[in-house]
């Protein structure tokens, strides 16, 4: 319709999408973001992804198969969630965007 030639590319690690030359999102489930494992890791990938392009969004899904009511209610994870927020605020220009479902990404 608008003469567009799309390449679908792979961003490795969890999903993404290269949105243009100068934009990227990088979609993640809550539940990895709460782990301590992997929250290091992704704030190094967020600041690497900032030296490439411009613009990089990070989409939270919540993942209601891993969460449920039980993560809901476990602090710890509440916690660390928050503190890595925090973090990915403080140390990179990413902007944050948050999704109640894949379906609803």
């Amino acid at each position: 319709k608008h003469g567009l030639e799309v390449e679908i590319c792979s961003l490795g690690h969890g999903g993404g999408y290269i949105v243009s030359n100068r934009a990227i999102l990088d979609a993640r489930h809550q539940s990895d973001i709460s782990s301590v494992s992997t929250s290091n890791k992704l704030i190094t990938r967020l600041e690497s992804l900032e030296d490439k392009y411009d613009r990089v969004y990070l989409l939270i899904e919540v993942d209601v198969e891993k969460s449920g009511l039980k993560n809901l209610k476990n602090k710890s994870n509440s916690n660390h969630f928050e503190l890595t927020l925090a973090k990915l605020t403080a140390k990179t220009n990413t902007k944050i965007l948050y999704s109640k479902s894949q379906d609803s990404s």
